[in-house]
């Protein structure tokens, strides 16, 4: 049993030692710190339990050891505080304590413009109050004005009452950027990678989705471009080709069809002139020859009969004059000679009867005066003297007997005074002297 006893001692001698290089020493009852209040704050460590009914109980006393003032908080199942000499009941702290057991408290009193004072509970502000009229009833001892003005120089935990105080010391050193005060208080340490010091640096939690912090930063850091993250992330994760971050930085969405992503972009693009592409595509095809894309850059589709697309064009375009295209044409093919082509663009047919189309034409045109055709014809054919052509201009007829058509006419005409023909005749002969020609002007008959 003697052996355990000294153990035990050996322990809690060196948990002092312990808290004592942190800043901490172990309360003694009854007994004047020195202490200037208003220059160090004044911190406590407790670990009592709500309910439990114990109390932290300081007085604050001058130079001269008058009484200074004093703080009294109560562990009851609401948490209560009292400021001696000023209150003469307990009253509910308005803010709610922090969950843990471990607690520290620190006492601020300031007279920069009034006495104020401020109580902090693991870095959490629970009371911020000026000692006044408004706030103090108790006149004793002098009333609270006369006491609460006097400067604290020390304080003194009281004896019986006090039973909440473990340790007492100055305000720890902030802990710096990535830190966080341990349960105990004692000591600063580092978040795990994910982690981060919340917002008292009294414990870490998770860096927000779309965040990350690895072990070598200190505070969390939005993810670079293209990648993503879920809560408490240690490293951001890349989006795949063809898919880019939604923008909460949270999952990687595929490119939406007509679009694409490859590995030296961020966000997904549209596909460029005449390609296509898919849902989550890395890269865009092209469309063949003879293919447009169509709106959404889906799919490709063959131009309409009529038109054309070749390597050098993004859009299907009709067919220049004299030219044809079936569905899906990558080039348009030009009309042969005597042929012309449909509204459609779509064939080529022969020049009617009485019409031709030659190289430097791109419709069929009525034949000349004097000249006729066969369907499908390159050239007219010039009609042979004594010849006219017919109202279709498909056929050469003899001029009539009694008419005659020379090279400079187009028509047969009627032969003039005195001169006759028989049919086919370019030119009409003149009749003997003493003969003249029938009606007909066919013939030269009896003398005159």
């Amino acid at each position: 049993m003697a052996d355990m006893r000294n153990l035990q001692t050996k322990l809690i001698f060196l948990q002092i030692i312990s808290l004592s290089l942190c800043g901490w020493l172990p309360v003694e009852r009854n007994v004047e710190i020195e202490w200037d209040l208003e220059s160090t704050p004044l911190e406590i460590k407790t670990n009592s339990v709500l309910g439990s009914g114990d109390m932290v109980h300081v007085f604050l006393y001058s130079a001269e050891g008058e009484y200074a003032g004093g703080v009294y908080l109560k562990f009851s199942s609401t948490p209560q505080y009292a400021l001696p000499y000023c209150t003469t009941s307990s009253t509910n702290l308005p803010v709610n304590l922090p969950s843990p057991t471990d607690k520290v408290w620190r006492i601020t009193l300031t007279k920069t413009a009034g006495v104020r004072v401020v109580i902090h509970c693991n870095e959490v502000e629970v009371l911020n109050i000026l000692i006044s009229q408004a706030t103090c009833e108790n006149n004793s001892y002098g009333g609270w004005s006369t006491i609460w003005n006097r400067d604290v120089t020390k304080i003194k935990f009281a004896s019986s009452s006090d039973r909440a105080s473990n340790y007492y010391g100055t305000q720890p050193e902030p802990c710096g950027e990535g830190k966080y005060r341990n349960d105990a208080m004692t000591s600063c340490e580092t978040c795990d990678a994910g982690l981060t010091p919340n917002s008292d640096k009294t414990a870490c939690e998770p860096c927000p989705a779309g965040s990350y912090k690895n072990i070598e930063m200190n505070t969390c850091e939005e993810c670079p471009d293209n990648t993503i993250s879920s809560e408490g992330a240690a490293l951001c994760t890349t989006c795949e080709l063809g898919k880019e971050r939604n923008s909460g930085r949270t999952k990687c969405e595929p490119c939406p069809a007509g679009s694409y992503k490859n590995i030296e972009m961020n966000t997904c693009e549209e596909c460029p002139d005449n390609t296509i592409s898919s849902e989550g595509a890395a890269l865009c095809t092209a469309c063949e020859l003879g293919q447009e894309r169509n709106s959404g850059r889906t799919e490709c589709e063959p131009c309409p009969a009529g038109s054309y697309q070749n390597i050098e064009m993004n859009t299907c375009e009709e067919c220049p004059d004299n030219t044809i295209s079936s569905e899906g044409a990558a080039l348009c093919t030009a009309c042969e000679l005597g042929q012309e082509r449909n509204s459609g663009r779509t064939e080529c047919e022969p020049c009617p009867a009485g019409s031709y189309k030659n190289i430097e034409m791109n419709t069929c045109e009525e034949c000349p005066d004097n000249t006729i055709s066969s369907e499908g014809a390159a050239l007219c054919t010039a009609c042979e003297l004594g010849q006219e052509r017919n109202s279709g201009r498909t056929e050469c007829e003899p001029c009539p007997a009694g008419s005659y058509k020379n090279i400079e006419m187009n028509t047969c005409e009627e032969c003039p005074d005195n001169t006759i023909s028989s049919e086919g005749a370019a030119l009409c002969t003149a009749c003997e002297l003493g003969k003249e020609r029938n009606s007909g002007r066919t013939k030269c008959g009896k003398n005159c």
